[in-house]
């Protein structure tokens, strides 16, 4: 999963990116000035391990890009340049400014009015194209309709992922790359003396949008993040912070791009994977790897709440709680797996 955060100039992004993984920014590489690699902190895996007694963990990981092209090397005349470089992304993380001289309503559509901008421009060509192309008889109206729908959306300032489209027309567009569709969480970062209170202004303008939003105060945050392991809930509970950022952000980004988590287990190693709501037991394994996909005879399956409860895979299998099923079974969140297949 690679993930770009993105923000004006001066409000905490490059902060956030190291408090996520530990890495100053480096070397200029086009538009991005920092690219490292977190791992989600996911609890129920420990527990998982410790019953397997397994020799390893495995937590999964996100691949962080700190993105400058809407910050300091921002220019108009590279407006083109600099979005193109974002449809590779799986998520943006959106941080704007809620302290002076930030507004932090103002640091949010300066960017998100470049991103509705640049997906208005290839809708409208992608239009001009298509209208001789249907007129043409060369293919059919489902993309062009869906794209009329979507400029619509875009010039009244709605992104992408709030304009209503069916099944249909969004996989019709899929290919366009908008940018305004990629899930994107918006951090709000405030002063210390702010931490635990809200600000409406951003807020209203949240709830018109389909977005996940945090606020944290990143100097405090970093400030927590550099201590040992040990030492840190005495000052997350100095600043009434129930959890460390990463543990929120993180949880907010799989919401957003509606991830849930599986876990493969035994004596090697105990690993937790991310994968997409709503995926069958063979996506999984491919998840896994693409031989188990491929040659999937059957999956175990049991899930981490009934391993909790009767502390063992061979308690579950006495009370039938641990089950075969098939390549097509929807895989749900927590659910633990063992694949059989062929090779």
């Amino acid at each position: 999963m690679k993930v770009a955060i993105i923000g004006s100039t001066g409000t905490g992004k490059s902060t956030l990116f190291r408090i996520l993984t530990g890495v100053e920014g480096g070397r200029q590489r086009g538009y991005t000035s920092g690219v490292g690699v977190a791992e989600i902190e996911e609890p129920r895996l420990y527990r998982i391990a410790e019953l397997h007694n397994s020799k390893k963990i495995t937590r999964p990981h996100v691949e962080l890009y700190d993105f400058d092209g809407f910050g300091r090397l921002w220019k108009e005349e590279k407006a083109g340049e600099i979005q193109n470089q974002l449809p590779g992304f799986d998520a943006l993380i959106h941080v704007v400014g809620g302290f002076p001289p930030h507004d932090p309503v103002s640091d949010f559509e300066e960017i998100d009015t470049r991103l509705i901008l640049s997906d208005l421009a290839v809708t409208e060509k992608a239009i001009k194209r298509l209208e001789k192309e249907v007129k043409a008889h060369k293919v059919d109206r489902t993309v062009l309709d869906a794209l009329r729908k979507i400029e619509a959306g875009l010039s009244e300032g709605k992104g992408v992922s709030d304009i209503e489209l069916s099944e249909t027309e969004k996989r019709a567009v899929r290919g366009f790359g908008f940018l305004t569709a990629l899930p994107r969480v918006v951090v709000i970062n405030v002063d210390e003396d702010r931490i635990g209170q809200h600000i409406p202004e951003i807020e209203q303008v949240m709830a018109n949008r389909s977005m996940e939003y945090i606020y944290a105060s990143l100097p405090v945050e970093e400030e927590i993040w550099q201590l040992l392991p040990e030492e840190r809930p005495e000052l997350l509970e100095a600043y009434g912070l129930e959890e460390p950022l990463p543990s929120r952000l993180f949880r907010a980004i799989l919401k957003a791009l509606d991830y849930i988590t599986f876990f493969t287990a035994g004596e090697k190693e105990a690993r937790a994977w991310l994968l997409k709501r709503g995926s069958t037991a063979s996506q999984a394994a491919g998840k896994i790897h693409s031989d188990m996909e491929k040659g999937f005879i059957r999956a175990e399956v049991y899930h981490y709440d009934d391993l909790l409860k009767y502390g063992s895979e061979k308690a579950l299998k006495e009370k039938g709680l641990a089950r075969l099923e098939g390549r097509d079974y929807v895989v749900k969140d927590g659910d633990i797996l063992f694949i059989r297949f062929s090779r």
